[in-house]
């Protein structure tokens, strides 16, 4: 465990020193647990952006948007129709798809100043799955997450009745995903009876 916890401090100061160490973004903080404890204090340090600034010549003003498969991968750990498995499997694409987007995707002129940092942002995306793949054994979040969903699930179906479940069930899943993440409680849970009531909002208005 000490092992594991100093390797990724020391990947956490690689990252966090690749650029000017910027934090100012339009976005809560996605990546990393949110785990009151040493695993989650020190995945807290998890850069959203790889590198945090480039400031490369030969590179310039490229930088992978990882916050966006962290967010991508924590609402479809609260999603009820979609199995961890396949959230894990989705991460570890959507991390190489930015990175695709952000250092691959170039012009011509920039493809061979960009190839050095397009080859150690899949390198990073590698290691961040890994540490997604041991946090989840560690802290069991997945599946806490999933619980948490299904206890949301439970609350409408008492308030609304199968017939409107049934009409609903995917809109439903797809709006617990989206509200359990964004709004939790002291303890970093999914709020039940806000996001219930949410939903019945949103189901009012379509």
């Amino acid at each position: 465990m000490l092992k594991f916890i100093l390797s990724y401090l020391v990947l956490a100061a690689l990252l966090l020193f690749s650029g000017d160490g910027a934090t100012a973004q339009p976005h809560q903080k996605w990546c990393g647990t949110d785990s009151k404890n040493i695993f989650g204090f020190i995945t807290s340090l998890a850069p959203e952006y790889y590198p945090q600034l480039n400031k490369s010549r030969s590179c310039p003003k490229r930088r992978a948007q990882i916050w966006r498969s962290c967010r991508s991968h924590d609402e479809c750990e609260w999603h009820l129709g979609i199995s961890l498995s396949k959230c894990h499997d989705k991460f570890i694409r959507n991390l190489k798809c930015e990175c695709a987007k952000a250092f691959v995707h170039v012009p011509a002129s920039l493809k061979q100043g960009c190839a050095a940092l397009a080859a150690s942002c899949n390198q990073i995306a590698n290691i961040y799955y890994a540490f997604m793949l041991k946090g989840d054994l560690l802290t069991n979040s997945g599946n806490e997450a999933k619980a948490e969903a299904r206890q949301v699930f439970t609350t409408l179906k008492r308030k609304l009745g199968p017939a409107v479940i049934s009409r609903n069930r995917r809109y439903i899943f797809d709006r617990i995903s989206f509200y359990c993440p964004r709004y939790k409680d002291k303890n970093n849970d999914c709020r039940i009876n806000f996001t219930a009531n949410r939903i019945i909002v949103d189901l009012a208005r379509r």
